[in-house]
């Protein structure tokens, strides 16, 4: 049995930073990370985020590579999302970063925090959210009006 360590630090933005994630649906995204992790044997310590980005603590499993952990989340967590919000993406690239076990605490407290941290900040991007409400107001399964599409864009 092979034994990693590795801890990364992934962070995961809605395309065009659209802030398309609601607080009543977040918490199926965030299952829908973590099984698809588990599923691979990549750990989730952690998980949390805003309306337009998550950020997941994670501990890699031997034999998945990050791009391979990246394509399962962005497709499982798409697929949770779109129940919601029909018109939801991630942004094509993603953010990781390796976390030494020492730095473990601080990285868990700065995810926690996410929402603290961030509701000072986002009074500055009413256009965004003005958007995300506008797209998100549709039935589940339906397809976005050509405004919305194009305003999501």
């Amino acid at each position: 049995m092979s034994l990693c360590k590795v801890y990364c630090h992934v962070v995961m933005c809605t395309k065009g930073r659209v802030r398309w994630i609601d607080e009543s649906w977040e918490f199926e995204l965030y299952e829908a990370f973590t099984s698809s992790c588990e599923a691979r044997g990549v750990a989730v310590l952690r998980i949390n985020g805003v309306q337009d980005h998550i950020h997941a603590l994670v501990r890699m499993a031997p034999d998945m590579t990050l791009s391979a952990l990246a394509r399962r989340v962005k497709r499982a967590t798409s697929d949770a999302a779109r129940v919601h919000c029909p018109p939801f993406r991630w942004q094509r690239g993603w953010y990781v970063s390796s976390v030494s076990e020492r730095s473990l605490g601080a990285v868990v407290k700065y995810i926690d925090a996410q929402k603290q941290r961030h509701s000072t900040t986002r009074a500055a991007h009413t256009p965004s959210s003005q958007k995300a409400s506008v797209i998100c107001e549709q039935e589940p399964h339906s397809k976005p009006s050509p405004q919305a599409a194009s305003a999501a864009e």
